[in-house]
Parts: structure tokens; sequence; C-alpha cells
């Protein structure tokens, strides 16, 4: 007989699996459904649960009206939503159940989505950042069980794949802005171009035309090989438009 500590499945840990509304097949969570499915279960219709303490079949509650056992520490009657997890609440405006002390987010109306307090007033809105596909693995983020990271330019991506994405390439995958502070790679590039003075003489009589992704503007500058600097902004994240030669 299986311990009671081991019911459950990757996703979850609870007592009861769950009786899909669409199927009327029995499941460990919606995610197990989904991936074994034709379709996607709809979650807050579930009016049924199946016991796996005593085998009954009932509506989806908390605790077991047979045995008396508790399904999961969390229970939700809207979402019909089952963990074992600590820090789950239930937000009335994403209308789904978020992984986290309550009173360390809030909802942006803005963005649509719950954030985490330190981003209250100093954050880009962009409106349902969360409701959309994550740039690198594409799974839809709203209602994923892996972390997500809100980007400077408001743009959301997985944290596990942001992480392997940085080691190549400091700009957000959607819009080409500066995904995080870039004051010390400024500063470096600045450093390298002040060094390498020689190396950029044979190019001081030509000009360039840049668009810069942070700020938006276009500005004209030195030529540089690699590096060229936007004039409004300081930014290293440009393209260039136009090469010409000077007098």
């Amino acid at each position: 007989m299986a311990k009671i500590e081991s019911f459950g499945c990757k996703h979850y840990r609870r007592k009861c699996l769950i009786i899909t509304d669409c199927c009327k097949r029995t499941y460990p969570c919606r995610l197990c459904h989904n991936h074994n499915e034709d379709h996607k279960m709809i979650r807050h219709r579930t009016k049924y649960m199946l016991c796996l303490c005593c085998g009954m079949i009932q509506g989806a509650s908390q605790y077991c009206v047979m045995c008396k056992v508790k399904m999961a520490n969390y229970f939700c009657k809207i979402c019909k939503f089952w963990t074992d997890s600590l820090g789950v609440f239930h937000c009335k405006q994403c209308k789904v159940c978020r992984v986290g002390n309550k009173k360390n987010f809030f909802h942006c109306t803005g963005c649509n989505a719950c954030l985490p307090r330190e981003l209250l007033n100093n954050h880009n809105h962009v409106e349902n950042t969360l409701k959309s596909t994550c740039p690198i693995c594409a799974e839809f983020m709203f209602e994923s069980v892996n972390d997500v990271v809100l980007l400077n330019c408001g743009h959301s991506i997985h944290f596990a794949c942001f992480k392997i994405y940085k080691e190549s390439s400091f700009q957000c995958p959607v819009c080409l802005k500066s995904a995080g502070d870039t004051k010390v790679l400024n500063e470096r590039i600045d450093c390298i171009l002040s060094n390498n003075v020689g190396l950029n003489a044979k190019r001081q009589n030509y000009m360039c035309q840049v668009s810069c992704f942070d700020c938006q503007s276009v500005s004209k500058t030195i030529y540089t090989f690699l590096y060229n600097k936007c004039a409004k902004c300081g930014s290293y994240n440009t393209r260039i438009n136009e090469l010409y030669k000077t007098e």
C-alpha cells in the first residue's frame, strides 16, 4: 500500500484524483490530463474527486466525507485546485491561484497580472504580459507552474529559460530592449574603446546613424567596428541605419 505522503504527481501533492468534467476520466491534475488527452480541461468546471485513501467518489472539497482525510494543505473551491505547497493564494482579478505569500504581491491592472510588491510603481506596463507564450520555450505562462520573470521592458519569460538565454544575449527576445541594467556593461565598452584608440583611428572620418532599441531615438555618432553609442541615452544597444564618410 502506498504511503499517503507519496500521493500526487510530479506537478502537485494531493490525496485525491480529479474527475474531469470534459471526458469523465480520473487524473492527478489538469497538467497530467492535458499531456495525455487531445484537449484541455477547464479546471474550475470540476465537480467531483476520488479520495485516494478510501476510494470514495464525492464532491470536490478539502476533506473526504467518508474517511475525513485532508486532501491537501490548500484547496480553492473556485479553481478546484489542491496542493500541499505552502504560500498559495487566489487572485480575484486573475481568476486563478498564485504561488507565493499574498502580502508580497499586488495585482497590476495595467499588466493584468500579479507582480512582486517591489515592482509597485516601478515597472513598465505591458497589457496581459503573462497571457502570452514564453519567447524561448513557447509555453503559455499565465497558468505555468514554472517561475516567470518580468524584464525591464515589461515582457515576461520563464526564469529558467532566461537564465540560459542571457548567457548569449542581453536583449529582450521580444522587443530587443536591454533586459536588465546595462550601466556596468556600457562602462566596460567605454573602457574597451578608449583603450583601443589606434584600432578606431582609421575610422574617425566615418559617421553612422544609429537607432537605439532602449530609448527608441535616432542619432549620429562616430563609427566604430563593434559598438556604436546612442547619443541620447548612452546605450550601446543600437542598430546602424546608415554609414557615411565625412570630409
